[in-house]
């Protein structure tokens, strides 16, 4: 599996992003969109659908470019242009799960003392960079955090690496 998001660690922090080339992709089209509701005139007969193309191509491009989720000792920060724009600081930490939701978008979600939810999309990593990123989430939380044993949550899978198919298990 092609992963569209990438995961880059550093010395005390990891992070998760798009590739910016995405973002640039997009706002480029919208430009392009923009430029064809201007000046073909009356070849276009419903102006409304470029303008809507338009507006969806201008929010995902900013989305893209904008999505980061920065997991440092302290705690986790995740913003994406009107979507995300929430942090949890890990002492608070109580619970930490991968949730799969309608269509097969998988959330890693971590939840707070005050059962606040601190979730992001990582449908788009390999279940490799997802196990990884929850790894590292799971050693940066103090042990008080988890209901069961944090060593479960990591485990490797009795076979290996766990296979990506329709039927194969995308759980950590």
């Amino acid at each position: 599996m092609y992963s569209l998001m990438h995961v880059t660690q550093g010395v005390d922090q990891l992070v998760v992003s798009y590739p910016l080339w995405i973002g640039v992709v997009l706002l480029l089209a919208a430009a392009a969109f923009l430029v064809c509701a201007l000046f073909a005139g009356k070849k276009i007969r419903r102006r409304w659908t470029v303008s809507v193309a338009t507006v969806v191509a201008v929010w995902s491009g900013l989305y893209f470019a904008t999505f980061n989720t920065t997991i440092t000792r302290e705690a986790g920060t995740v913003y994406g242009f009107l979507r995300y724009d929430h942090s949890i600081r890990w002492q608070d930490a109580v619970d930490i799960y991968l949730e799969q939701r309608g269509g097969g978008n998988w959330h890693i979600v971590v939840l707070d003392t005050h059962r606040h939810t601190f979730d992001f999309d990582v449908a788009d990593l390999s279940i490799d960079d997802r196990d990884r990123v929850m790894a590292y989430m799971v050693d940066q939380m103090p042990d008080t955090a988890f209901p069961r044993a944090p060593a479960l949550m990591k485990r490797q899978g009795p076979i290996g690496t766990r296979r990506v198919g329709l039927f194969a298990d995308q759980q950590i």
